[in-house]
């Protein structure tokens, strides 16, 4: 088929072109959107740029009305715009446009009559699909121009060598008096500048234009994205032509349903060109409506010049028609945009639990959505007329609108249960998880209630024994005082021993004096008598007697009572000088014999043995300090007990044997040199001796801290016996130390009470050196 010299005219009053540009946003942003758009104003203008409008309601079915046209701003589905004529120079509506393509330059206009008048239009549904719709034709009524027109004007980006220019009239020529343009592009879409480097500009430019107008002053961020073919738009038309030859129906129905321009699809195949082709769907007589996927429209030939077909049908195809074909889009894209929400989220990895959480709740979202939409966007019927109703069936069957739904459905539903499956699993599994834990935490806190228990009894256990500690330590203190009690009550007893033999042996004294005395008054009588024989024998009965190297005389009776009292302390002076005589020497000899005895004892520790010593000590703690009666008691003890070592004859030779022995400068002490010879210690001593024994052979009583503590403590003790035996005693008797205490008071009692290894030496240097040396 020849088209190029082919003249067939379009009317221009009943065709009209549209095309849409459709997007997605989130839909959770639909309400800022609504409310941005219509705020949406000129910079420096109080002019808005969008004019809320209605979606046709005529002839749709209630339920479709409320939904496009809800009165409910709480249950708001969509929302339509069309630009406000008052700011449509802005854009460039009313400038001189033109078409650049490979074919031909052909000027188009915009709106209706080319007054930029309901030329764009701005629909958004809230499941987050929308739509910028331009109302655009050629100027020419070719029909060249406006297949050519249909197929590169879909195009944004320059797709094909398409562009667009733009002139602006400025004035008349005043000397040609012709009209002046200069070159213009919107300045809200980059304006001249778009110029720069090319003799043409995007158009997408100004579509990008429209679409800012609903972003937010603080978010300059791109808030929509594309969902149809990059930078291509979808056309939907009215075609009225008039003087096509016979014949040429089919292949101008053939170019329209693929959007071929001029040069296009002139060797079409057989079935293309059937009248039964599933893409058209006939309306009367030369006319059909063609659908297809990348758009649609109408063709009337040689329409009959009536109302209906001149004024009424161009208005359904316009208003109705349309509706029908967006809402098919609408439908189209929704199910795209959660088919690829669910391609996009399914998420698979080794973090199973991660994955099930974002998939439940991701799925959970799409098939809320899904559900929205099934509840009120996917219409099986949009109108009640018949013409309307196969129309509307067809652009759901050519969409395949059936078949996406359920494929998506069956993808939502499955991915959802299975998500929602695994959800109750992991539920299940920390439900699970949750009960162990729950468990082991009745445990801890059973254990701890035990440990509690434990302790709680350990505690008292430990007052227990700290009570018996204390008890012991009392014990131990008390059983010490009253071996101490018992000490100074045999020393006490030993005292009033003493202090009865000191009483019978001054009564013994005084027993002597008054028989030396009876003796004397007995010699004084006898001399007193003599006196009165002389007397008796003179003359007159007196004597006087004369008394030497004087010229004094006495009377006899004076003389005899002078006589009889110096004799009377002349005979006690005697004998009192004979028992003292007697008694120095017995004294001197038992000195001598102590002296003898101690030296023995000193020199020869294998004497005797250590009971023998302890015996013999014994017996000395309780003698008086006489040298007599302490040598009495001894050798008598040495003939009962130490006979078979014949003490007694190692005794007699000590003054050959022993150097020194005739020292006459003796110790009046002897009972002190004594218990020094047989090593008899007090019991400060026995105490010190039996600690430092169970700190060099009972290590094992005293911890480390004890060893640590007793080291540092011992360094500020005193260096006197008795003061050093108080310091242990009161260390022992802390709480903790009871078993050393016991051990000590047992070591204490079993000590020999002579011939201490520790007697003649420091004390108190003696511990610390101990203390201070190497513990193992």
């Amino acid at each position: 088929m020849e088209w190029k010299n082919l003249k067939v005219t379009v009317e221009r009053k009943t065709s009209f072109v549209y095309f849409i540009y459709p997007f997605l946003f989130e839909g959770n942003d639909f309400e800022n959107l609504v409310t941005a758009i219509e705020k949406a104003h000129l910079p420096g203008r109080n002019q808005k740029i969008w004019r809320e409008e209605l979606f046709c309601q005529e002839d749709l079915l209630f339920n479709v009305a409320n939904y496009l046209n809800s009165s409910d701003e709480l249950s708001l589905n969509c929302k339509l715009w069309k630009l406000n004529e008052e700011v449509r120079d802005t854009f460039g509506l009313r400038a001189n446009w033109q078409l650049l393509s490979p074919q031909a330059e052909i000027p188009f206009e915009f709106g209706e009559a080319g007054q930029g008048n309901k030329a764009v239009q701005l629909a958004l549904f809230r499941i987050g699909v929308g739509f910028l719709i331009l109302r655009t034709q050629p100027k020419s009524n070719d029909l060249k121009d406006w297949l050519n027109f249909l197929h590169y004007f879909r195009f944004l980006r320059g797709q094909q060598g398409t562009g667009v220019k733009a002139q602006r009239r400025i004035g008349l020529n005043s000397e040609t008096q012709e009209p002046e343009f200069i070159q213009f592009f919107p300045e809200v879409a980059g304006g001249v500048e778009q110029y720069k480097n090319s003799d043409r500009c995007l158009f997408y430019e100004l579509i990008t234009a429209f679409l800012k107008t609903g972003s937010n002053e603080n978010d300059s961020q791109q808030w929509w994205r594309e969902v149809f073919v990059p930078g291509q738009m979808l056309p939907f038309f009215a075609l009225f032509v008039n003087e096509l030859p016979a014949g040429y129906n089919s292949y101008l129905l053939y170019k329209l349903h693929n959007f071929f321009h001029i040069g296009q699809g002139n060797h079409p195949s057989r079935e293309d060109l059937q009248p039964d082709n599933p893409a058209l769907l006939s309306y009367t007589k030369h006319q059909w409506f063609i659908f297809s996927l990348e758009g649609g429209g109408f063709l009337g030939v040689d329409a009959p010049q009536t109302d209906f077909f001149q004024q009424t049908l161009p208005s359904h195809l316009r208003d109705k028609y349309f509706l029908l074909f967006l809402l098919a889009l609408h439908q189209k894209f929704t199910l795209m945009m959660l088919s690829e929400k669910v391609a996009a989220n399914w998420r698979i990895s080794d973090d199973v639990a991660t994955d099930v959480e974002h998939n439940t709740k991701v799925f959970t979202n799409i098939r809320n959505q899904l559900l929205l939409f099934t509840a009120r966007g996917y219409f099986t019927q949009v109108m009640q007329r018949e013409h309307y109703h196969r129309c509307y069936r067809k652009w759901q069957e050519v969409f395949q609108l059936e078949r996406l739904y359920g494929e998506l459905n069956d993808e939502v539903r499955e991915m959802h249960e299975y998500s929602l499956m695994q959800l109750l699993r992991r539920q299940d599994e920390a439900a699970k998880e949750r009960d162990r834990q729950r468990q082991e935490e009745i445990r801890q806190q059973d254990e701890a209630a035990k440990v509690r228990d434990r302790q709680r009894q350990e505690e008292i256990r430990r007052q227990d024994e700290a009570a018996k500690e204390r008890d012991r330590l009392y014990l131990l203190a008390l059983r010490e005082k009253e071996a101490a009690d018992k000490q100074r009550e045999q020393l006490y007893l030993q005292e009033l021993r003493a202090k009865d033999e000191a009483a019978q042996k001054r009564d013994r004294q005084l027993q002597n004096t008054v028989y030396i005395v009876s003796a004397g008054l007995g010699a004084g009588g006898i001399v007193a008598s003599t006196a009165g024989l002389i007397t008796q024998g003179s003359s007159d009965g007196q004597v006087t007697i004369k008394l030497p190297f004087t010229s004094s005389s006495l009377h006899p009776f004076s003389l005899a009572v002078v006589l009889s009292v110096v004799s009377a302390l002349a005979f006690g002076g005697t004998v009192w000088g004979l028992r003292k005589a007697i008694e120095w020497k017995r004294d001197k000899e038992a000195q001598k014999k102590l002296k003898a005895f101690i030296k023995l004892l000193s020199n020869k520790q294998d004497l005797l043995l250590p009971q023998q010593r302890q015996n013999l000590a014994n017996l000395v703690i309780y003698l008086p300090q006489d040298a007599g009666e302490l040598w009495e008691a001894i050798a008598n003890w040495c003939k009962d007990e130490g006979g078979t070592r014949n003490i007694l004859g190692q005794l007699a030779k000590v003054p050959k044997s022993l150097p020194g022995s005739n020292d006459s400068s003796l110790d009046k002490n002897y009972k002190k040199m004594l218990l020094d010879a047989l090593g008899f210690p007090n019991q400060a001593h026995k105490k010190v001796e039996a600690f430092i024994r169970l700190l060099t052979a009972r290590k094992e009583l005293f911890s480390d801290s004890d060893w640590e503590n007793l080291r540092q403590e011992a360094a500020n003790w005193p260096e006197s016996v008795q003061q050093l035996a108080d310091a242990i005693g009161l260390w022992c008797t802390v709480e903790g130390h009871s078993q050393i205490y016991t051990e000590l008071l047992q070591l204490q009692s079993k000590l020999p009470t002579n011939y201490l290894f520790s007697k003649d030496g420091n004390f108190k240097e003696m511990l610390v050196n101990l203390l201070n040396g190497k513990r193992s």
